[in-house]
Formats: structure tokens, sequence, C-alpha cells
């Protein structure tokens, strides 16, 4: 079935920073005539949770996940619900119920659990995760049929999801830019940029996410990335 929502997508996540939101509004008009005040009115609007952070559907044949991006805070309340039958009649609406399932709830508080959801694939909800700008990233997996997260690594760069698999490349830890695949590009981007000084070359490895088992497998392919 079709994801259903009611905001833009979420598929680009906002990348650690809270959402930007507009606060509680006082208006204050003042009418003057003459030099003189004559009149004045006071406007006060409430703010509502609703009406800017509206949720995320991803409606599946098993299940309804429901994901929103949090007030004046980092990542999104993510849970999810298994349907009766593959059916559900209310429409994907934000609504708690008893059986839901959190993934990532924030409970009032400052919370560094910033996941946000980019996709997902049969009892899997993938999940960019962090509140570090790129590269310092992390991708994590959550297996709804099992109810428990089933992965969490760091990543260099954005995941890409397939069919069948979800291709993520993990830092090795190496920082020898002699083995590099990619270091004469690397080294353009360098000069290029204003911080080249400040600039060093990490290895990093080709994995594959397998969206049917819910493995991890990794590859020979690796190649380097900038950490400035």
């Amino acid at each position: 079935m079709a994801d259903y929502t009611s905001d833009t997508s979420h598929s680009l996540p906002n990348r650690g920073r809270p959402m930007r939101h507009s606060a509680p509004r006082t208006i204050l008009r003042i009418v003057a005539r003459s030099g003189l005040i004559t009149g004045m009115l006071l406007i006060a609007t409430v703010h509502s949770d609703a009406d800017e952070y509206k949720s995320v559907c991803y409606d599946k044949d098993k299940y309804q996940i429901f994901a929103r991006d949090r007030y004046a805070n980092v990542g999104m309340d993510i849970f999810f619900r298994t349907k009766k039958n593959n059916i559900d009649t209310d429409n994907c609406n934000w609504d708690r119920r008893k059986g839901d399932v959190w993934i990532s709830e924030n409970k009032g508080k400052y919370s560094e659990d910033a996941k946000y959801v980019i996709g997902v694939r049969n009892d899997f909800v993938l999940m960019d995760s962090g509140t570090a700008a790129d590269p310092e990233r992390i991708f994590a997996v959550y297996d709804m049929k099992n109810r428990k997260q089933v992965l969490e690594k760091n990543v260099s760069e954005q995941v890409v999801i397939g069919d069948g698999s979800v291709t993520l490349w993990i830092p090795t830890g190496s920082s020898n830019a002699n083995n590099c695949s990619n270091r004469k590009e690397l080294e353009g981007e360098v000069r290029q940029s204003e911080h080249a000084s400040g600039a060093t070359f990490r290895q990093t490895r080709k994995h594959l996410f397998d969206l049917k088992t819910g493995t991890l497998r990794s590859t020979q392919e690796t190649k380097c990335y900038i950490v400035w």
C-alpha cells in the first residue's frame, strides 16, 4: 500500500537540528490618532503542536508506522501498530492506542535519541540518527516483527535503500590514505576547500543490509572519505 503523509517527506532528515517553528505569538496593535494613543488591541495565539508538526504515516500490508518531528527538539517520535488481518480503517491518524509500540519517544524531555525515519521495508523501519553533521551519522534499523532494534552503525555517507538491500559505508578506523581508490578525487576536493589544512582521509568499507533476512554483510570494497 502507499505511504500517506500529511506534510512534506521525511526521507531527508533535518540533520540533528530542531525543526524551525514559530513560538507562541503575542501581537500588540496600538492605534494612535493625533499623537494620542486611543486604542490598544491585544491578540494572543496559542501554539498547537498538532498544527505545526503533523505526522507522517507509512501504511504497509502488516503495519502502520507513525513519525512526527518533535517540537523544539531533535529527532522524531516514532511508533507502530500491527494491523488486524492486514486491515486498519483509521486512515493513518496520529492517535495512541493500546498495543502501539514506541520505537523512539521523547517523553517531554530533551533527548539524544535523535532518530529520523528514512524508509520502511518489509518488517524494518530504517532510520538516520545523530545530532552531528555529515559524515558523523548513524544508521539504525528497527525490526517490527521481533520488536527490537537490530542494527546501529556509524556511516560515512548517506545510505542507499535498494529493492532488496541497503548499501551503507562503515568506517574501518584506518587513516591510511595510500589504499584509497578515490584518493585523487578527494585530493581535488580538498584543494578547492578553504579548510584544506585541516582535512584528513579515513577509510570506509561497503556493507549490505539484507531487507529480507535482517543480516549485515561486509564486502571487500573500500574507499576513503574526508574528515575536516
